[in-house]
């Protein structure tokens, strides 16, 4: 089952990501038996027709399903109409780097000096226009979920 907006999952996600969590931020997960298997968190969400930042974390081998993933990027690229979705990853971080890529994201830039260790980090995006995941949900009903 999918969970949305949850406020342990929020903080779950965001711990896990490294990433500062707002109460208005959007997250969705896949959970099932009450326990979060893993998800998303969006921040710095510019406005409709904006762009939003991207974290993910997953706390159970094959958290993320087609369900999740479908849900995901209609809501980001359709409800909320963002022309661009943002990921960063550590340079080192292959796990990540790979998934980024799996999901069809495109590697942009590399921002250096990020961490305290001089490590850099990949900006990846995505754009409406190249995400495989919005035709593969056409048959599913249309979405009337309301995120704050």
């Amino acid at each position: 089952m999918l969970r949305i907006n949850d406020t342990e999952d929020r903080k779950l996600i965001a711990k896990a990501a490294g990433v500062s969590a707002q109460a208005t931020d959007p997250v969705i997960v896949r959970a099932e038996q009450n326990v979060c298997l893993g998800g998303f968190m969006f921040t710095n969400f510019t406005g409709n027709g904006g762009s939003i930042w991207g974290s993910a974390a997953g706390f159970q081998k094959n958290w993320v399903n087609r369900e999740l993933l479908v849900f995901m990027f209609r809501y980001i690229f359709g409800q909320l109409e963002c022309r661009a979705l943002f990921t960063r990853v550590a340079v080192d971080n292959q796990k990540s780097l790979d998934f980024n890529a799996k999901l069809g994201f495109n590697k942009l830039f590399l921002l250096e000096h990020m961490y305290p260790d001089g490590r850099g980090q990949w900006i990846f995006r995505m754009l409406p226009e190249e995400c495989k995941w919005l035709s593969t949900g056409k048959f599913l009903p249309a979405m009337t979920t309301t995120f704050h």
